[in-house]
């Protein structure tokens, strides 16, 4: 008889896939006025300098980094990418609104930075992987 051995999911894997799930829930909700041309986001952006295509950009960036995050696969790579719009909405918020403004974006790239890093391993697995293929 055999039998078939299943390795046990650490306690940190499953905070980390909590955390990702609630970051996606996050930047979703967050993305819908943005797409839809909320008049008071845009009025927000609009304080930082961007207007109204900007604004649906990224929104639209916010779903596919948010849909990345819940894919094994991209998970580490959808992460870095938050990591790159979060350093933008704290750079930006500090410039045109202030810096009361930039505590929430300044949050959230401390939290996807560490989903980057944490899942790093994915993100250099996968970029072996896509350059394998390329060659």
């Amino acid at each position: 008889m055999t039998t078939v051995s299943r390795s046990a999911t650490s306690p940190v894997t499953i905070a980390l896939w909590v955390v990702q799930v609630l970051l996606a829930a996050f930047y979703l909700m967050g993305a819908v006025p943005k797409i839809l041309g909320d008049p008071v986001v845009l009025e927000n952006f609009a304080l930082i300098g961007f207007g109204p295509v900007a604004t649906v950009v990224i929104g639209l960036l916010e779903v596919v980094g948010a849909v990345g995050l819940l894919v094994p696969r991209l998970c580490g790579v959808a992460a870095l990418g938050f990591v790159g719009l979060m350093v933008g909405a704290v750079f930006f918020t500090v410039i045109g609104i202030g810096v009361g403004a930039a505590v929430l974006p300044a949050v959230l790239l401390v939290v996807v930075g560490g989903v980057a890093w944490a899942r790093r391993d994915r993100t250099g697995a996968l970029f072996v992987l896509l350059f394998r293929r390329g060659s």
